[in-house]
Formats: structure tokens, sequence, C-alpha cells
């Protein structure tokens, strides 16, 4: 099923095979929604994040509540749906590796940076 369309109407990149914890599917956002968007809500902040697959939610969550209300990257995703589902994040270092080595040509030929769910 990698790097074809998943439950969201997007790219899957990521299955762990069965699903747990509410979940099974790594995909792209299907769009780009971050036209103009800031990095940060512009307050200094420290998060420790994780590299590791599966540890992107985390990071995004731990960002959002770290910075709380604005308009920036983290919380856009934290926000977003796309068909039908929330819960789209920013990925980990290791997760983008992956996202580019499956759908690498997929993305770029749409020349977009895309969310995560």
């Amino acid at each position: 099923m990698r790097g074809e369309p998943g439950p969201s109407g997007s790219f899957v990149f990521y299955n762990k095979g069965k699903t747990a914890k509410g979940w099974r599917y790594l995909e792209d956002a299907p769009e780009d929604a971050s036209s103009g968007i800031r990095w940060s809500n512009g307050t200094a902040i420290e998060v420790e994040t994780g590299i590791d697959m599966c540890s992107g939610k985390g990071n995004t969550d731990a960002t959002v509540k770290a910075q709380g209300s604005g308009s920036y990257a983290a919380q856009l995703c934290h926000k977003q749906s796309y068909g039908g589902f929330l819960g789209w994040f920013l990925p980990s270092t290791d997760e983008l590796d992956l996202l580019y080595g499956v759908l690498g040509a997929k993305i770029r030929d749409a020349n977009s940076h895309r969310a995560v769910g």
C-alpha cells in the first residue's frame, strides 16, 4: 500500500501493519495549506522532540502545548482536517526521510510541502 492512495485520499508512506492506538497509516497531506504560515508564534520555547518514526505527532502536540494559540506551522497541522481525518502533524526527521524516500517523486511533481497524519 506504500505509495498508493490511503484513507484520507493522499499517499501512504508508512503502514504499521495493523490499527493500534487509533491509526495504521502515515500519509502526506493531500494539499499544501502552509502558504504564508510562520514556523512559530514568535515565542521562544524549548521543546524536547524525537527524531524516530512515530514521534512526529508527539513533537507537534508538545510544540502546540508550549506555544499555545496563534497561526504557526504546528498549530495549522494540529487543526487540519483532510478526508474526515484529524490529527495531522509535522513529521519527525525519520518520518520525513521515509516520506521522501517513498513519495519523493510524487511530492516533487506536486511541488508542495505537506503535513502528515
